[in-house]
């Protein structure tokens, strides 16, 4: 996959390999600022999360495991997965 961007709304991942539309392992890394509150018996909750940056690594397909051949398409593009 040449194109490394995360998800914009409305796209999704399609292996053309062997046209899996579903099953993906993607890698990623995630910059965050949130909010730490904390219980007084210590438990966290994290709170107003905001993702500063974010990059996707790597992108496989968990049908055929290939990670060479994922395009980004538009999500209403195609609804049918393969059968196997």
């Amino acid at each position: 996959m040449a194109d490394l961007e995360p998800l914009k709304a409305g796209q999704r991942y399609r292996c053309k390999g062997c046209g899996a539309l579903t099953r993906f392992d993607v890698v990623k890394t995630t910059r965050t600022k949130s909010f730490y509150h904390f219980t007084i018996g210590g438990a966290l909750n994290e709170e107003d999360v905001e993702v500063l940056a974010e990059a996707i690594e790597t992108v496989t397909c968990r049908w055929c495991g290939h990670g060479k051949d994922i395009e980004v398409i538009d999500a209403l593009e195609e609804t049918e997965t393969p059968t196997q």
